[in-house]
């Protein structure tokens, strides 16, 4: 007697088994792709994070840069002057600071006006082991005393900064700078920079090095004839007399009012 076979024969267990392992395959290879764009995705977002939070700290530094100004109006007999403009070397990088009429107000039942004394400088970063921060001070008026001494608020500006470094251009001597004081007689009295040059460094968390330069100039060169207002309840009192002139731009290249990034592998 024949026996009848059906046309269609089941499956082996070896091809049971190896159409298992390329769907395993297939499943690794697709969950492998979406972790890898969620990574790449992650990172560049940390990186437009660290991007925008750098940018607005040089935003801020610039805009201080660009109102800071030195006034007549200032007892020379004091130990301290209410408006100056210093960067020293202190610490890891230079300590710059300098009178501003940046200062904005959140109340006006508060003894603040729109002068005022900001600070920026470097120390260690407490979440970026072996780099450092940088942070800005920011006074509440203007005091004859020690600008320490003076009411104010310290935040984080920039964290995990490789280095920064300022330029000073003495148009008077056609030459840049490394450190400018209008507190001393041998020092810059009553004039500013006409130019400052802002050279940052930071890591991206990745290991490379992103560069910005920026250079910036003051509006108010010369000391004005204005008395800073220390104790107000409103804005800024005294004469304002005939401002400065800002100097002529040195030779600083294509770069002049704009920051610049370049990146370092």
């Amino acid at each position: 007697m024949m026996k009848n076979y059906s046309s269609h024969s089941g499956m082996t267990l070896i091809e049971v088994l190896v159409s298992l392992a390329i769907i395993a395959l297939m499943t690794a290879t697709v969950y492998s792709t979406i972790a890898t764009s969620r990574k790449v995705q992650q990172a560049n977002d940390d990186k437009a994070r660290q991007y925008q939070l750098i940018r607005a700290g040089l935003t801020m530094l610039e805009d201080d840069l660009t109102m800071a100004y030195l006034s007549l109006g200032e007892d020379t007999a004091a130990p301290e002057r209410r408006t100056y403009f210093r960067a020293k070397m202190d610490g890891p990088g230079i300590r710059l600071g300098f009178s501003t009429f940046s200062h904005i107000r959140t109340s006006r039942k508060t003894r603040e006006s729109d002068n005022s004394a900001v600070e920026y400088f470097l120390t260690d970063d407490p979440e970026n082991p072996g780099r450092l921060a940088l942070m800005r001070r920011e006074t509440r008026r203007l005091e004859q005393i020690p600008v320490e001494d003076i009411p104010g608020e310290t935040w984080l500006s920039i964290p995990g900064v490789e280095s920064l470094t300022f330029e000073f251009y003495d148009q008077t001597r056609d030459e840049w700078l490394d450190e400018w004081d209008t507190t001393t007689i041998d020092g810059q009295i009553n004039r500013l920079p006409n130019q400052v040059k802002i050279h940052l460094i930071v890591e991206d968390g990745r290991k490379n090095l992103m560069h910005f330069t920026t250079i910036v100039n003051p509006k108010l060169i010369d000391a004005i004839n204005l008395t800073p207002s220390s104790n107000v309840s409103s804005g800024t009192t005294g004469t304002k007399g005939s401002t400065g002139t800002t100097g002529k731009t040195g030779v600083t290249g294509p770069n002049i009012g704009k920051t610049t990034r370049s990146k370092i592998k």
